[in-house]
């Protein structure tokens, strides 16, 4: 794609995320999010020399910044109503309460081995954009996996990742995972337990990645965070039985042991604060007495239906 490509590009979906906002199909969070990222784009092609090379090194630079932002029109343009987006937006009221919510899922165009979120904060105005491997990925093994997603929003996990250290950000990482086990229980681990037996050889669970903790020491810190979480004694040992069934495989990587230490001292720094948006135990003590209406509340019934007809 060279230049006059890329402007022409930008100007076709700045002119229809306006009709979009115009039309009232979306909020002004979502304008806000697309014109910050068009004029990121647009400020950075300016910087373009006169020299063939420049000019290729620059739009090779912004290549990634140019495949999100497609993905971001498309989820716009294309995004369905499923239990998916149900259970986001069911969520995305617990944690960004009193905030007016746009939300789209997209598959991505770069590869990802899990899901991936985009989100952009208003004045009262949240966006949030979810992205899929794969068109049909949170089936309903999967679909847990949007606690942790969803998590990215609370402002603690959100300084935590954005942080330029790299241990902070894996400790923003951890903290999402931590959160949404308080939101969603065993509806996380029963998923993220699903994900690595069924989706990872077993060699993954324990590398060492640049951005999160290993997988093992990410299962080893929610062991820890559910030890006296729950006053019903079921949901304790539901998530307990799903994380051990990762926890017996081995145990974290030495290299890790610091940055597990640290991870447990910032559950424990902020579980007041998280502890303000755990599912309501008392919902789920009977499971004939499951809100019908609440796609979460359903979905953690299933798990708990689940392990109660595998004993």
């Amino acid at each position: 794609m060279n230049m006059d490509e890329i402007l022409e590009m930008l100007e076709k979906i700045e002119t229809e995320i306006n009709e979009f906002y115009r039309r009232k199909k979306v909020l002004e969070s979502t304008l806000n999010m697309f014109v910050e990222e068009i004029g990121f784009i647009k400020k950075y092609l300016e910087d373009s020399t006169d020299d063939l090379y420049g000019r290729e090194m620059i739009i090779k630079s912004i290549s990634k910044k140019l495949i999100i932002l497609e993905d971001l029109f498309n989820a716009v343009k294309c995004s369905a109503t499923d239990d998916s987006e149900l259970l986001v937006r069911e969520m995305l009221g617990i944690l960004a309460e009193g905030y007016s919510i746009d939300f789209f899922s997209h598959v991505s165009s770069s590869p990802l081995i899990s899901l991936e979120n985009i989100f952009f904060r208003g004045r009262n105005e949240l966006t949030f954009v979810l992205l899929l491997p794969t068109p049909h990925y949170l089936n309903s093994d999967r679909i847990g996996l949007i606690a942790h997603e969803i998590s990215h929003v609370h402002r603690i996990v959100e300084k935590y990742c954005c942080s330029l250290f790299s241990d902070k950000r894996k400790i923003g990482e951890s903290l999402a995972d931590v959160l949404g086990l308080y939101m969603s229980g065993p509806l996380l681990t029963f998923s993220l337990s699903s994900l690595l037996i069924n989706d990872f050889e077993k060699a993954t669970i324990f590398k060492i990645f640049p951005e999160h903790p290993s997988w093992i020491s990410r299962i080893t810190i929610l062991k820890y965070a559910n030890t006296g979480l729950w006053k019903t004694s079921i949901i304790e040992e539901t998530v307990s039985e799903t994380l051990a069934k990762i926890l017996n495989i081995g145990s974290i990587p030495p290299q890790e042991n610091l940055l597990v230490t640290k991870c447990l001292r910032e559950n424990d720094r902020n579980s007041k604060e998280f502890s303000k948006f755990k599912i309501d135990e008392k919902r789920i003590e009977n499971l004939k007495n499951v809100d019908s209406d609440s796609v979460l509340y359903k979905l953690i019934a299933n798990c708990m239906r689940w392990r109660h007809e595998s004993h």
